[in-house]
């Protein structure tokens, strides 16, 4: 059950149509009525724009605030009018597996429901659906901005030094800021690190997304678990990348830069 403000989060890799929702964020949900339908409406968890019983116009400030972060809708079947034309709500929801399928229940009326088959979770990496570049600004210097973009390629390497297996990756280096303080200046990105599966370790699909920092030419970033990715750029416009953690050991990669 979903806790009004505090997030659905899901036990498991969700695919719907083009959208992922992953095992480890969590979601708010709201109830909104459009002219054509009602839904429930995903966003990120800390979308928090109204309480379970305020009903907000879409077209006020705030709530096309709140539509704008929607990144799922799922139509639902109602009973009755739980919501009048242009508004919605945050609600809480009831979530029933059922073989393949899930069914979501409205929480105050378990008779309004939504039913989504998922998808099977692809061996390749998820991205999720808000993955986007920014260009970096005339700030930053010229070695660190050729980082930004999309990168795409797998890391090779033995699970615990036994299993050999390769884990598809793709890096967005979505953001490059320079941080220029009184005696030093920081290069910081925003990144996000996206991987799929490998049966044999273990691994499922998933993404992270975080803070990475430039030192002497490389891009280091930290990652869930105390695994640490590194990424340095080589002369042929590859990045030779290298993650290094407790579970895995050393694992390689090359990546190659993806167009938009």
């Amino acid at each position: 059950m979903l806790s009004p403000g505090r997030g659905f989060c899901p036990s498991r890799v969700i695919v719907v149509g083009a959208v992922a929702l992953g095992r480890d964020r969590c979601f708010s949900v709201f109830l909104m009525r459009t002219a054509e339908a009602t839904f429930f409406a995903f966003a990120p968890a800390d979308t928090l724009a109204s309480t379970p019983s305020q009903v907000v116009l879409i077209r006020t400030p705030r709530g096309t605030a709140i539509v704008r972060r929607v990144f799922l809708a799922l139509p639902i079947v109602v009973t009755g009018t739980p919501l009048p034309i242009g508004t919605l709500r945050l609600v809480p929801i009831l979530v029933e597996e059922t073989g393949a399928a899930l069914i979501i229940h409205l929480a105050e009326d378990p008779t309004t429901t939504a039913t989504v088959v998922p998808a099977r979770a692809p061996s390749g990496a998820l991205v999720p659906d808000d993955a986007r570049i920014i260009p970096p600004g005339p700030g930053v210097p010229r070695d660190d901005a050729a980082f930004s973009g999309k990168w795409m390629g797998q890391w090779d390497g033995r699970w615990n030094g036994l299993l050999e297996g390769s884990l598809p990756h793709i890096l967005f280096v979505e953001e490059i800021d320079r941080d220029d303080g009184f005696l030093t200046s920081t290069t910081r990105a925003v990144v996000l690190s996206s991987w799929g599966s490998v049966l044999s370790w273990d691994v499922f699909p998933g993404w992270y997304r975080g803070r990475g920092v430039f030192e002497r030419g490389v891009l280091r970033v930290a990652l869930p678990g105390g695994g640490l990715a590194t990424y340095r750029m080589s002369i042929d416009g590859t990045l030779d990348a290298t993650y290094a953690g407790s579970e895995f050991g050393v694992l390689q990669a090359t990546m190659k830069r993806l167009k938009e």
